[in-house]
């Protein structure tokens, strides 16, 4: 079942190590406090990564999220930076670990977010975010979805 949702990482980060978990931002579904920096530290088995998503999701919206943001890392970098009204899509990790990082400017606040996380094989991910995968070999080919007939589509994540 789900671990315990956690109400803040904020002043210290959380270590999340369970294979299945949530978190959300301080005062959730209340809006979060001005001047805030939450770390949680997701790390699941070694032969695992880590699908994470968004039940909700709303943060102060900025044209850069120079603001409040949310922003994910994984092994190999950052996967992106969130925030405005729109609730960021399934994601995957690289590897079996996930930083998720949140700050607050002292202007606006908003609802915050409530996330879920949990461990899968590698070789899920396609089934998860719609493309993507595991690629072995000396050589191959990779193409967006749909390539040439159709375009990818907008704050896709295939990795």
């Amino acid at each position: 079942m789900w671990e315990q949702v956690l109400v803040s990482g904020c002043g210290h980060p959380v270590q999340l190590s369970s294979n299945t978990g949530g978190f959300t931002s301080g005062n959730y579904p209340s809006n979060y406090d001005d001047g805030k920096s939450c770390t949680w530290l997701i790390t699941v088995e070694s032969n695992k990564v880590i699908h994470l998503w968004f039940e909700d999701f709303a943060l102060e919206d900025s044209l850069t999220c120079s603001a409040d943001s949310l922003t994910l890392r994984d092994n190999v970098g950052i996967i992106g930076k969130y925030c405005g009204p729109s609730k960021p899509k399934p994601i995957v990790s690289l590897g079996n670990s996930l930083v998720v990082h949140f700050d607050t400017n002292d202007r606006r606040t908003d609802r915050g977010f409530r996330a879920l996380y949990r461990a899968v094989p590698p070789d899920t991910t396609t089934d998860i975010v719609g493309a993507g995968g595991l690629l072995q070999g000396d050589q191959g080919e990779l193409r967006t979805p749909g390539f040439p007939e159709q375009s990818y589509e907008n704050g896709a994540l295939y990795q």
